[in-house]
């Protein structure tokens, strides 16, 4: 039987938390409360090398990626001849677009007049523009015509007057 002073030296006290806080007089409002600190120690448990984690979800969804490449495959495989028609149908198309693109610039090409391109561009530039108004006043074309033939004539006049030469 254990005797009484053995009791004493074999009790194992609790370690003292710094987590308790301390007892306070309440106030009117609350004080601003802080997280506690957290224990700089922490236990892990011990690891069982022999668990083999088995993730199924992911072995679901790369056999459902094989089996779409594998019926891709299967059905490039079988429809190789039809998709080369359907290719070779869509290529003739275009070159028939292009052919027949170049056919019409061919055309045109043809059709053009170097002659009559430079008399249609000098009739453009040699066209007398007439202003719509005749100092500051809007009139007819006509009138605006006779008046500047008048205003010409008056300069042509002035230009060759008559003068004395020795």
């Amino acid at each position: 039987m254990p005797m009484r002073g053995d009791l004493i030296r074999n009790i194992i006290e609790i370690p003292a938390t710094t987590l308790i806080p301390p007892l306070q007089e309440p106030t009117n409002h609350l004080p601003i409360q802080y997280d506690s600190p957290m224990l700089e120690k922490s236990l892990d448990l011990p690891t069982n090398e022999r668990v083999i984690e088995k993730q199924a979800v992911n072995m679901l969804r790369i056999r459902r990626k094989k089996m779409k490449k594998h019926k891709r495959k299967k059905l490039r495989k079988k429809m190789k001849f039809v998709l080369e028609k359907v290719r070779l149908k869509r290529r003739q198309r275009t070159e028939k677009l292009f052919q027949a693109e170049l056919i019409a610039k061919i055309k045109e090409a043809e059709a053009f007049d170097a002659k009559e391109y430079v008399n249609e561009k000098l009739s453009i530039l040699n066209k007398k523009i007439l202003p719509r108004t005749f100092r500051g006043e809007i009139l007819p074309a006509e009138m605006i015509k006779q008046f500047l033939d008048e205003k010409r004539a008056r300069k042509e006049a002035k230009r060759n007057k008559l003068r004395l030469t020795l």
